[in-house]
Formats: C-alpha cells, sequence, structure tokens
C-alpha cells in the first residue's frame, strides 16, 4: 500500500470517527436540554486556570470558569464550575446566571448557553466531515 492510501485511510477513519463523535455529543447534549429543569443562579466567583499547565492560578494568562451557586427544586443549596471558561470574564460577580440542571442529579448543571451547547458537536462534526472530504480526495 502506497503512503497516498495510508493517509487516505487515516483521514477516512480518523474524520468518521470525529463524524460520529459530533454526533453522539450533540444528542447527549439534546437529550440533556429536554430533561434539564432551569433556575436562575447566581455567580459567586471564577476558577482560573493556566492555559499551559492547567493548574489553578491567580494571574497571568488562563481560562476563567465561572462558579454558581443555585437553589434546586428541593430547596438545597448547589454549587458548581461550568464546564467552559474563557480568557474574558463575561460575567460579573453577583450577576444572575440561567442554570440548566438534572433533576434527578442537580450536581449534574451547567450554564445554559445555546452557542456553547451546540458549538462543541458542530465543531466536532465539521472538523470530521472536512477529514472525510480529504480522505476521499486523496484516494
Amino acid at each position: 500500500m502506497d503512503i497516498g492510501r495510508i493517509m487516505a485511510v487515516s483521514f477516512l477513519v480518523g474524520g468518521g470517527a470525529m463524524g460520529a463523535g459530533g454526533i453522539a455529543i450533540f444528542n447527549h447534549m439534546r437529550t440533556f436540554a429536554a430533561t434539564a429543569t432551569t433556575c436562575i443562579g447566581k455567580l459567586v466567583a471564577y476558577e482560573s486556570v493556566k492555559l499551559a499547565t492547567r493548574e489553578l492560578t491567580t494571574g497571568g494568562a488562563a481560562n476563567h470558569y465561572p462558579v454558581v451557586e443555585f437553589i434546586d427544586l428541593n430547596g438545597i443549596k448547589r454549587r458548581f464550575t461550568a464546564s467552559t471558561g474563557s480568557n474574558q470574564k463575561p460575567y460579573a460577580l453577583g450577576a444572575e446566571i440561567t442554570v440548566q440542571y438534572d433533576p434527578k442529579d442537580p450536581e449534574n448543571a451547567d450554564i445554559e448557553s445555546k452557542l456553547y451547547q451546540w458549538m462543541i458537536p458542530a465543531l466536532v462534526f465539521g472538523l470530521g466531515a472536512a477529514s472525510l472530504a480529504v480522505g476521499i480526495t486523496i484516494w
């Protein structure tokens, strides 16, 4: 088998796996959004993580993950760190934030954000489709 075929097979397999992964992430997020309970939480802090080492930090280049508190349907105060962060701090401390959580498992909570809920699966699926296209072209 020549190098072109090996590369084509690599792109096809990798692209197929990424495409399937994007679909799986989409289905998981869609199911969570359909069954989650929504409430208002309060931003109480940011957890800052160094970009290069992934260690908690108080300064330098870092991603900042919102830490949010909310009261669940049973009246219990819950606290979580959002699953996505950025190099900006988009919310002021004390800001009210819409929270989605699993009523059967309130520890499974996140900030409601259509952008992040759908951007990640779309990006993974898109990269998989592009990889498949490259593999087909090389073949």
